[in-house]
């Protein structure tokens, strides 16, 4: 953990991935539970040379006399979870140092959506699924990986939807499943597909980890193969 006591969430998104709102189930949730919790943003660019981070700690003594000093930013090296809503934002968070494989719990959509950089290359950009695959097996201190969005797009929700139900069976956090559902109904917006994608990563992530496999495209153009 960041701290004794303390549990520390990063989230890493792009515009229109539902970032915020993702944070913000989280924090509702945990404080709906009976947590000292808070959370922080950090806004980038909505474009992958700058993505917003959510920030997130959480006290796990509900009893604690002290008041706690929660830091705005994640420590390198010592965070305990990562809640990345596409499969590249994994491999820039280890990159960054943020990722241990001593402590940090790391929950993922599989999922590509690519790059400038990777669509305006000649020939060949798209950055290999299988670097991604090996790194966040390796770094990992245990990872669930799944293609969210297409779960998402099955049940007629949002992949930050389907990503909470991951985090929430996951257990790298205190809070109870039914707090988090609370949460969603709380945040009054598309109440009933949200909890449909809840239901449906929570079932994924209890039912066991999923290893990353072949990342699927959901944007931009399809993969490329090497010759």
């Amino acid at each position: 953990m960041s701290e004794p006591g303390l549990v520390s969430l990063l989230i890493p998104a792009v515009g229109g991935q539902g970032g915020g709102v993702l944070s913000e189930w989280i924090v509702e949730a945990a404080a709906l539970d009976g947590y000292r919790v808070h959370g922080t943003s950090i806004p980038g660019v909505a474009q992958r040379t700058g993505s917003t981070t959510y920030y997130v700690e959480l006290v796990t003594d509900r009893e604690a006399p002290d008041d706690p000093l929660f830091s705005l930013y994640p420590v390198p090296g010592a965070l305990d979870v990562l809640l990345a809503p596409e499969f590249l934002e994994v491999g820039r968070m280890i990159e960054a140092g943020f990722v241990s494989p001593a402590r940090t719990t790391v929950v993922c959509s599989t999922h590509r959506l690519y790059t400038i950089h990777e669509k305006i290359a000649t020939g060949c950009g798209i950055y290999p699924t299988e670097r991604l695959d090996a790194a966040a097996r390796a770094f990992a201190r245990k990872l669930i990986a799944f293609d969210a969005l297409a779960l998402a797009r099955e049940h007629g929700t949002e992949a930050n939807a389907v990503l909470l139900g991951a985090l929430a069976g996951s257990g790298a956090l205190p809070v109870a499943a039914d707090a988090y559902r609370e949460a969603i109904r709380a945040k009054g917006v598309q109440v009933d597909a949200n909890l449909r994608g809840f239901e449906a990563g929570l079932a994924v992530a209890t039912r066991s980890p999923a290893a990353p496999g072949p990342a699927r495209a959901s944007r931009g153009r399809a993969p490329c193969t090497r010759t």
